[in-house]
């Protein structure tokens, strides 16, 4: 969390919402990213590639999810961040 901004918006795929579930601000992300971990207590993300261009303020990740949710079946999907 001490790389977000404390305006920083998160929007999760799961949500009432076309995009989802929209988090404004640190707090609220903070709390949005602590559920990921209740539900999957060994999530794990891997497999990252990250390319920025400052020239237009945009980032983006690549990144691998595996865990386990409690309970199931072990998960592998692969995601991005913008």
């Amino acid at each position: 969390m001490a790389l977000f901004n404390e305006d920083c918006v998160l929007e999760m795929p799961r949500g009432s919402a076309p995009w989802g579930a929209r988090h404004l601000g640190k707090e609220a992300v903070r709390r949005a990213l602590s559920t990921r971990f209740e539900g999957l207590p060994d999530v794990h993300y891997g497999k990252a590639e990250h390319f920025a261009d400052d020239g237009a303020g945009v980032g983006v990740s690549r990144w691998t999810l595996t865990g386990t949710p409690k309970p199931g079946e072990r998960i592998e999907v692969q995601g991005c961040d913008i």
